[in-house]
């Protein structure tokens, strides 16, 4: 199960400024820096990971049971990790959209704060690891489960996800984003620095908050300036239990007419493209009731077959959309955990 968040915070997004409620938490390697190894600890790797939640108006929020214990798992594995609402769930404003783009928007939001801090906190000196260690491309595993995993497929390539954030109007909820997780990563590469190496019965010391840094102040007119040395991660993407086929299409409302649907999802072949070039799992069962199982085979399929495809899919036989059956549970995780730490090692 997930810990306390090392702070909690609320982002605009992107898509009109709707404040997202955040959660971010802080893997155990963070504290060991270049030290690590004297303590049997390996030091961070600069790895993140994002984890999207269900669909709200069912109850999905970033406390639901399986994004709980499939996200710790991450945590585990050494990624800094990060967790929010999309909007209408928990205590993020506005409602669920027909359409499903304000969430794909939302979901950039966080993406391009978690890239940003996690810039800014290796910028900022938190990490003590040897220059060869440090110019490695660190990963960036957006994840999802159920309508969560969905818009994560939906998501345009990081490369051109991040563009949006290059350079912002100074006024904009991009430039505010960006500018929240420097103001973020200053204040907690402190009290990471004050932390480090401190513990109270073999655990390390809290230094939660909940209270939003204060704003730097930026020029009223033009643009920020590009970050500086700012690296792209490695893409990749996890995917449980997706929703693929005419529930696809249902849940956005896109068989509606097209006033209700006035700007719609990139391309899917974008969208397949960049699961196919990047490290991806998806893993579902057979007895999913929401998608046909043929309808998962033939994605699965489709994907994995382009040329020098990374995607991987794996069927569950007897696993249902919620992971409730005997069993089922612990073999999803044995996957997530097998992919999550080779693509950790890895880079």
């Amino acid at each position: 199960m997930l810990p306390e968040p090392s702070f909690t915070l609320t982002i605009p997004s992107i898509h009109d400024g709707t404040a997202l409620d955040c959660r971010v938490y802080h893997p155990a390697s963070l504290f060991t820096g270049a030290r690590g190894s004297q303590h049997g600890a390996a030091p961070w790797k600069r790895h993140a990971a994002v984890f999207a939640h269900p669909y709200a108006p069912l109850g999905g929020s970033f406390d639901d049971g399986l994004v709980d214990i499939v996200a710790s798992q991450l945590l585990r594995k050494g990624y800094l990790l990060g967790t929010f609402n999309f909007r209408g769930a928990g205590q993020s404003g506005g409602r669920t959209s027909w359409t499903a783009k304000p969430e794909r928007d939302d979901y950039i939001s966080f993406v391009g704060f978690m890239a940003h801090y996690v810039h800014r906190l290796v910028s900022s000196g938190v990490t003590e690891q040897q220059a060869a260690s440090v110019s490695q491309r660190p990963v960036l595993l957006m994840a999802g489960y159920s309508y969560g995993a969905m818009i994560t497929t939906q998501l345009p390539p990081l490369n051109e996800l991040l563009e949006r954030f290059v350079s912002p109007d100074s006024g904009s909820n991009a430039a505010q984003i960006r500018l929240r997780a420097e103001s973020w990563a200053e204040k907690q590469s402190q009290a990471l620095r004050e932390a480090r190496g401190a513990t109270i019965g073999g655990q390390q010391k809290a230094h939660g908050t909940t209270s939003n840094p204060a704003t730097p102040q930026v020029p009223a007119n033009g643009k920020l300036s590009p970050v500086n040395g700012f690296t792209i991660p490695q893409p990749a993407y996890l995917l449980v239990s997706p929703l693929q086929g005419l529930v696809t299409h249902l849940a956005t409302m896109s068989l509606v007419p097209s006033v209700f649907a006035r700007r719609s999802p990139p391309p899917e072949d974008e969208a397949e493209t960049k699961m196919a070039q990047n490290p991806t799992l998806a893993v579902f069962g057979d007895g999913d009731i929401f998608v046909p199982v043929g309808k998962l085979r033939s994605w699965v399929a489709r994907l994995s077959s382009q040329h020098a495809s990374q995607f991987r899919g794996h069927e569950i036989a007897s696993a249902g959309h919620f992971w409730a059956e005997e069993g089922v549970l612990y073999s999803m995780l044995d996957l997530v955990c097998d992919f999550a730490g080779k693509l950790y090692d890895s880079n």
